[in-house]
């Protein structure tokens, strides 16, 4: 049922996120918001924006934290997985952390349906909304841009003087 799997998604990504040093860089509520946005797209799920207000709103925050939260939840499953590491020498802690591994967490990003190829796809979507990368028609629009400002300046280098940038 949707709120149910909205509510579950953004759990998990408010449990990773603490993973991160963002807990201590950012208020609970700006989290709490990034969970729900990024649950969100990754769901579908269209969140109110609009003549009364955006949705973010209603918790009391702006919309750039929330979107540097985001992509440094996002960032966290660029990483290599972590490995357990058994420093007290404890042959049988060892195996139980073995069996472990094999069996998925049922409370993970990854078992709650955010495979590897899901996280890309919402990473690159997300950077392209912060304008952190460039889509084709950016990259158009820019190559666009730059010719008019070289016709702009009468055609000269952007080189100085001097022959320096």
């Amino acid at each position: 049922d949707f709120p149910s799997s909205l509510a579950q998604q953004a759990w998990a990504y408010a449990n990773d996120s603490y993973r991160t040093t963002l807990c201590v860089q950012f208020r609970p509520k700006v989290l709490a918001c990034a969970a729900i946005y990024l649950a969100a797209r990754q769901l579908g799920v269209r969140l109110p924006e609009g003549e009364v207000g955006a949705w973010w709103e209603l918790f009391d925050c702006d919309r750039d934290p929330i979107m540097a939260v985001s992509t440094g939840i996002l960032g966290l499953y660029q990483l290599p997985k972590a490995k357990w590491v058994n420093v007290r020498g404890d042959a049988k802690a060892e195996s139980a952390e073995k069996d472990k591994e094999k069996k998925p967490d049922s409370k993970s990003s990854e078992a709650a349906g955010v495979g590897g190829e899901a996280m890309a796809a919402l990473a690159a979507a997300l950077a392209a909304e912060k304008g952190l990368i460039k889509t084709d028609e950016g990259l158009a629009a820019g190559k666009k841009d730059k010719a008019a400002g070289a016709e702009s300046e009468g055609g000269e280098s952007d080189k100085t003087a001097g022959g320096r940038r």
